[in-house]
């Protein structure tokens, strides 16, 4: 896991998401960490449970503007 997102400051997001061992999840987990650090707007989709809005407030919780509102659209 990359020491960005293994941050002991990063806490488990709502709801008990934590995060996966897979090889997948890390992946992924790579991917949310340089999304964070752009300033370029991200549409998460996918299907119902798969973790779309734990993964929007990760990108945010760890991006610049983190001490900004995060803006969802439904």
């Amino acid at each position: 896991m990359s020491s960005f997102l293994s941050d002991a400051s990063i806490r488990p997001l709502r709801n008990n998401f934590t995060r996966g061992q897979s090889r997948t999840s890390q992946g992924l987990n790579s991917l949310v960490e340089e999304i964070a650090r752009t300033i370029i707007p991200v549409l998460v989709m996918g299907e119902n449970g798969t973790g779309k809005e734990a993964y929007g407030r990760m990108i945010h919780r760890l991006s610049k503007y983190s001490h900004l509102p995060l803006r969802k659209m439904i």
